[in-house]
C-alpha cells in the first residue's frame, strides 16, 4: 500500500501488484499515520477478497 502524490498535488491510495497498479483514489481524510494504516488495511482487504493479486 502507498500513499502517493501526484504531479498536480492530490494525494492517492494505490498498490502495486504483479503486473499492475490499483488506484484506490483520493486520499480524502488522511491527517496522521493511524488515518493511512485504517485506510490501507481497507483496501488491503479489498484485495485479498476481489482476489486482485495480479490485474487481467
Amino acid at each position: 500500500m502507498n500513499f502517493e502524490k501526484s504531479f498536480m498535488g492530490f494525494m492517492f491510495i494505490g498498490a502495486h501488484v504483479k503486473n499492475g497498479h490499483i488506484n484506490f483514489g483520493l486520499a480524502k481524510g488522511i491527517s496522521d499515520y493511524e488515518d493511512f494504516k485504517k485506510k490501507a488495511l481497507e483496501c488491503a482487504r479489498a484485495i485479498i477478497e476481489n482476489n486482485l493479486f495480479e490485474l487481467k
